[in-house]
């Protein structure tokens, strides 16, 4: 299983914010994100927290992201590195 593969089953699990799961199919598609999807992600966060957002396509955005195209790796994927990791959920500063 290749690493995006992963992330895709993880950001798929039931309860994932929908924002999150829109924002994980955008860098799949190859976008770097810029202001107006910002707004985007921010309103979609906005509406699934009870807020009253006009987004039309909200169903689409909370559809399953897919890994197809993505199953192979020509070399394996390590993670070398994570920071900085300041005030991030529950991960340790050091």
């Amino acid at each position: 299983m290749t690493a995006i593969t992963r992330i895709v089953d993880w950001i798929n699990e039931d309860g994932r914010p929908t924002w999150r799961r829109h924002t994980i199919r955008l860098l799949l598609e190859g976008y770097k994100l810029e202001e107006i999807h910002y707004d985007l992600l921010y309103n979609i966060a906005r509406k699934e927290a009870g807020f009253n957002e006009e987004l039309p396509l909200f169903d689409s955005y909370a559809e399953l992201v897919s890994s197809d195209g993505f199953e192979m790796e020509e070399e394996p994927v390590f993670l070398l590195k994570l920071g900085p990791v300041n005030n991030i959920s529950s991960l340790r500063d050091e």
